[in-house]
């Protein structure tokens, strides 16, 4: 206002001494700014935007969102805060506890680590040593005058098996040695047929009967009689004058019947003589009953 009051008092000193152009823009100069200050002009005072960008609801409502966000992870440390406080005490009372067992598993650690190596060579010396075999009863009787063995081959290479009985009657040593009969109870409806009572007789011979037990014994076992009627049994010597465990093991040692030989007593002595003596099949004869399949168990 003061400026366009400067000019109109002085119009005629600025026209002679300005140019005409000059005085044109001016001249628009003034009349913009008359127009803007009489748009803010409310009864004769000036009046202003009181803001120059006004901010929208919807913004305000997402800087409070925020500002919400904000404040809610604050809220729930200082929540937490005394929680770890309470637990700080707690957590400080367990650690002198686990301090102090430290040195103690420290101090089992090296203990373990020597067992171990001692324990390791152990296994494996008993990994690497031989199973030891269990004595056999037998071994451990007192020692014998009377050789099995020996006698043995002199029973094989003697033809007159007259002298082999003479020679086991002379030689043999009743405290060390003891002569059997062994015969087998059969069940009714067994030793009808030959062939399956061979075969029976066979089986518990050669196969129930412990092999190792060969070592200690000797006999000559069969079948006797006729069919239906058939028998098995047989003539025994072996170690030691009570009946083995190797017989007592035997799946059918409760179907079997055994006699100690009395060599004093002359029908024991003659009938065992007999069973040793008479091994012509289908021709001998002993307690009346024809020899019919006899074997050796050497």
């Amino acid at each position: 206002m003061q400026l366009q009051g400067f000019f109109s008092q002085n119009l005629e000193v600025i026209q002679f001494h300005t140019p005409l152009y000059i005085l044109k823009a001016a001249q628009s100069i003034l009349s913009s700014i008359a127009f803007q200050t009489f748009q803010y002009q409310e009864f004769g005072r000036p009046r202003f935007a009181k803001n120059a960008f006004t901010l929208s609801e919807v913004t305000e409502e997402k800087k409070e969102k925020k500002e919400k966000q904000k404040e809610q992870p604050k809220q729930k440390e200082q929540q937490e805060q005394p929680k770890q406080q309470k637990e700080q005490p707690k957590q400080q009372k367990e650690q002198p506890k686990q301090q102090k067992e430290q040195p103690k598993q420290q101090k089992e650690q090296p203990k373990q680590q020597k067992e171990q190596p001692k324990q390791q060579p152990k296994q494996e010396e008993e990994d690497d040593a031989p199973k030891k075999k269990e004595q056999n009863p037998l071994d451990l009787l007192p020692p014998s005058t009377f050789n099995i063995d020996d006698y043995k081959r002199i029973f094989f290479a003697e033809k007159d098996i007259n002298k082999n009985i003479n020679t086991l009657f002379s030689t043999i040593d009743l405290n060390g040695w003891s002569l059997w009969f062994v015969r087998y109870n059969k069940a009714e409806n067994e030793g009808k047929q030959m062939l399956l009572t061979n075969n029976l007789m066979k089986g518990f011979i050669n196969q129930r009967l412990d092999q190792n037990f060969r070592k200690y014994a000797f006999a000559i076992h069969g079948v006797y009689g006729d069919e239906p009627n058939l028998q098995t049994r047989g003539a025994w010597i072996w170690r030691g004058t009570e009946v083995p465990k190797e017989w007592k093991e035997h799946i059918a040692y409760d179907y079997h019947e055994f006699v100690k030989v009395d060599i004093n007593n002359e029908a024991q002595k003659q009938l065992f003589t007999d069973y040793w003596v008479k091994q012509e099949e289908d021709v001998s004869e002993v307690e009346g009953l024809k020899a019919r399949s006899l074997l050796y168990f050497r």
